[in-house]
């Protein structure tokens, strides 16, 4: 190989590098925050429809879907603008250099980036319906099967996206901020620390109560009817309250569903739901078409989003 030839291929080594390890050399400013927040929101999308939760700086989960879009993407937002708040106020107080807002908070914003790939990944099928089982259970994890590798996979690499992205958000404090060495590796460590755990106390407790006042429970009953038509009857259990728990577990739903079934045919395809506020009750109605007749599923929720009641009533004209 030539002399020529190695040094191109050095850099262009050196170029792909830098973009995945530093890309704040190259977008920074109003750039960065556009970008950034673009993919935040993409990313926040993406996980609503995976069922991913981003509740921390440095957490994420599978689980039970979040109440609405704007739920997820909130979450996300929180994250962001705690660690930018603090890196600035850091930066301000210890950097000799004039450190622009939107540098910080747009290179903030880009640094997360690693979190769309996981998103992205969470949508692969298996992993989630691993997650909806009790994972605290031995009998879950006795048995290998493709949701157990599903969900293995997504944890690691979850969390090698997760070392990325701290190791990009430290990059992006240390260029926004013109700060580096032992003192600013401390800081951002630091930054790191109390962010996190304001941004959990803040979504998962402050958060929680917009969840149960916003939370768009027409979209918790069109999953609560998709749980029951792809027969995984334990998590639509979990969605009910304690009383509705209690008195139709599983194999009780499932008997339910079968009956039906068994009068009207295989199911299938469900309708956009409407919701009602009926004698205190938010109450969803989802039609149920099956091959020989349809249905209404009359779900109610209480105050916390739980299922506390079930009816099959049938539709119009039937």
């Amino acid at each position: 190989m030539s002399e020529l030839s190695m040094s191109y291929g050095q850099k262009e080594s050196g170029v792909i590098s830098r973009w995945l390890l530093n890309p704040f050399y190259y977008v920074a400013g109003g750039k960065a925050l556009t970008l950034g927040v673009v993919i935040m929101v993409a990313t926040g999308s993406l996980a609503f429809l995976g069922r991913v939760r981003f509740d921390g700086i440095l957490d994420f989960h599978l689980g039970p879907p979040a109440p609405s879009l704007g739920i997820n993407i909130s979450e996300i937002m929180v994250s962001w603008l705690f660690m930018s708040f603090f890196l600035l106020i850091l930066g301000k107080i210890f950097s000799k250099s004039r450190v622009r807002s939107i540098d910080v908070f747009g290179t903030q914003a880009l640094a997360r980036s690693p979190l769309f790939l996981v998103s992205l990944i969470a949508l692969l099928p298996g992993a989630g319906r691993f997650a909806r089982n009790n994972l605290a259970d031995p009998a879950v994890w006795r048995v290998f099967s493709f949701d157990m590798a599903a969900f293995i996979f997504l944890t690691l690499f979850g969390i090698m996206m997760i070392i990325w992205m701290v190791l990009l958000m430290y990059r992006s404090f240390s260029v926004s901020c013109n700060v580096s060495g032992k003192s600013a590796k401390l800081l951002f460590v630091a930054s790191l620390i109390i962010g996190e755990l304001l941004s959990v106390i803040v979504i998962r407790h402050g958060l929680a109560a917009v969840q149960t006042q916003t939370a768009d429970i027409t979209i918790r009953a069109a999953e609560f009817v998709t749980l029951l038509s792809g027969k995984d009857y334990e998590a639509a259990v979990k969605m009910f309250d304690d009383t509705m728990a209690s008195a139709l577990p599983a194999e009780k739903l499932e008997d339910v569903w079968q009956s039906l079934v068994l009068h009207a045919g295989p199911f299938l395809a469900q309708g956009d739901a409407r919701q009602e506020r009926i004698s205190g009750y938010d109450v969803c109605f989802v039609p149920c078409r099956f091959e020989h007749a349809a249905f209404n599923a009359q779900i109610a929720f209480d105050r916390e989003a739980k299922i506390s009641g079930l009816y099959f009533r049938p539709s119009s004209g039937e």
